[in-house]
């Protein structure tokens, strides 16, 4: 994403606030200074329609929708949008605006959190940033140990598999936005800060043509479209949207060219004549500084081998505007945590033990005993408060239910970091992460989406063709009429004698940079922290390096932690 950082101050004599890099846009006054910077395409700053003096930052990608249709904000729609809250909250997409003016600061962010700022308060000021880096160099935060529970337990060793059950940052004394946050900053420097638990709304419209209107609109708006092409279902509707239209847009796959996964999107983009691009690992490079960025850029839950996905987005953006990708169209056909599925089979109420049962994990600790006790006792206080605000289970199917705490946590956790990053480059346009189609979620049917009626009734009715290719996951493929727990079978049963990818790669990283990360561990930041048990750490190390590939996670855990703290 475009980046912003700025202060308000409490006083009139104050300190300039550093520049950290080159901005494109500011602001100055006597108690408030701002610099933003980053892709024009993702960065705009406008006069507030309404308000004298007062200005407006839009970071990110906002999407106004108008009954079933979408379009983006024009000069003219953003003087109704900034005219009430509950407007700027109907916004699609994954932004951050910031209202500047003499009295003071407003932000606000996406339903979904796929944007946040972050605020620190010092008794001669307020800072506020969207970007990690920034917020470490100027705050030099410390870890709190008791919100990084929620983060330890659930993501660690460092995967997306699963997400973080709170809202709040794992800093000490740094409040974030989460889902619907409003943070408001007065003119004497007093910050206030809410956020409001994402709800699905009832509405009328047809979800598959919310979907048709959702995906095509980057080409309608005259973006240069790339699609994301892989053999599995996600994807597949939405090009099979564009095949209908008979739009022009060309399609890339992502990764090892040996994979079921990558010959499947080739064989579809050769019978459908598509322009095809192949980007493979070592295009997308993977040197230690790379994997250093990429850490720091994110935070600490992101594993350092995957860094490769770091140099996709830039190669993309030569000759593409927006990044058309399937990403959370599991959620539309129970695919995302079998956990979901199998509470149906649950009688009574649910409760925080529901999300507990998949959520809560025990990664290999390298950490003190007392650290470990706090990020324990952490873990279960978020994880109850954050159930604490959700409706009772009785008001829908337990699996509902279950997807419903997963979309006010997950975006957060895992998106929005990524994308903070992705959007110096290009837009990364996902349909199914929009918070109005979401809703539709909940009024299509359990059993509907459990036979994948959205995906496959766009399929069918856009482009039946593409119903006469495989559907593929990884090294692993099915015929098209396997729904997804018969393909995540066919996957298991594949991958039972054979090292998943990421694995590999993680193991390739760690022997490659051997020497690097064994500087790490003799640093005096991590030899001098209190919150570390060295003893526990060298264990870990020796034993890894001897040959107990079991400690890969606990391996890259540690190296998550240490480059991205």
């Amino acid at each position: 994403m475009s980046w912003i950082y700025g202060s308000l101050f409490k006083a009139k004599q104050h300190a300039p606030l550093p520049g950290y890099k080159l901005p494109l846009e500011e602001y100055h006054s006597d108690f408030i200074d701002i610099f933003a910077g980053g892709k024009s395409q993702t960065l705009q700053r406008i006069d507030h329609p309404t308000k004298p003096k007062t200005v407006v930052f839009l970071l990110g990608n906002p999407i106004l929708r108008v009954r079933d249709d979408y379009r983006y904000p024009d000069s003219d729609d953003w003087t109704q949008i900034l005219a009430s809250e509950q407007s700027i909250w109907a916004l699609d997409g994954h932004w951050l605006i910031l209202i500047v003016g003499p009295e003071g600061v407003l932000a606000y962010n996406d339903s979904l959190s796929k944007r946040t700022m972050y605020f620190h308060e010092s008794p001669d000021r307020v800072f506020f940033t969207n970007n990690l880096p920034i917020l470490r160099d100027e705050v030099h935060p410390p870890i709190d140990y008791e919100r990084f529970g929620a983060y330890w337990h659930s993501m660690f060793p460092p995967s997306f598999d699963r997400y973080a059950p709170t809202q709040s940052s794992y800093y000490q004394d740094i409040e974030m936005l989460g889902t619907g946050g409003k943070a408001q900053i007065s003119k004497t420097g007093t910050l206030t800060l809410s956020n409001c638990p994402w709800t699905p709304v009832s509405e009328p419209y047809n979800l598959n043509t919310l979907m048709e209107n959702m995906t095509l609109l980057p080409y309608r708006a005259g973006k240069r479209v790339t699609i994301g092409l892989s053999g599995g279902m996600d994807c597949r509707p939405l090009l099979a949207l564009y095949l209908k239209h008979k739009v022009p847009v060309n399609v890339v796959n992502l990764g090892s060219d040996t994979s079921q996964d990558h010959l499947v999107a080739k064989k579809i983009a050769s019978h459908f004549d598509l322009p095809f691009r192949h980007i493979s690992y070592d295009d997308a490079g993977a040197s230690w500084d790379q994997a250093v960025d990429y850490v720091q850029n994110r935070g600490v839950v992101f594993n350092p081998a995957n860094s490769i996905f770091m140099g996709y987005y830039p190669i993309l953006a030569e000759n593409t505007d927006v990044y058309i990708s399937g990403y959370f169209g599991e959620l539309y056909r129970f695919r995302f945590m079998v956990a979901h599925l199998k509470s149906s089979l649950r009688q009574g109420a649910l409760d925080y033990h529901a999300i507990a049962d998949y959520l809560y994990g025990t990664p290999p600790s390298f950490f003190s005993t007392d650290t470990t006790r706090r990020m324990h006792q952490g873990f279960w206080h978020s994880l109850k408060y954050e159930v604490s605000k959700m409706p009772s289970s009785l008001d829908m199917p337990n699996a509902m239910w279950m997807n419903l705490f997963l979309v006010r946590h997950s975006p957060r956790s895992v998106n929005m970091l990524n994308l903070a990053w992705i959007d110096q480059h290009l837009v990364d346009h996902m349909p199914y992460l929009q918070s109005s189609i979401i809703n539709g979620h909940w009024r299509y049917g359990f059993w509907n989406q459990l036979n994948e009626g959205l995906h496959r009734s766009i399929i069918r009715e856009a482009c039946p063709a593409l119903e006469n290719f495989p559907l593929a996951l990884a090294d692993a493929s099915a015929p098209y009429y396997y729904r997804q727990y018969a393909v995540k079978v066919k996957m298991w049963q594949y991958y039972r004698k054979r090292p998943m990818r990421i694995t590999s790669r993680s193991d390739a990283f760690l022997e490659k940079y051997k020497d690097r990360i064994l500087e790490i561990t003799q640093d005096p930041s991590i030899r001098n922290d209190n919150a570390i048990s060295t003893a526990k750490l060298d264990a870990i190390v020796s034993a890894y390096y001897q040959g107990d590939k079991s400690l890969t996670g606990a391996m890259t855990g540690f190296l998550a932690f240490a480059l991205g703290k």
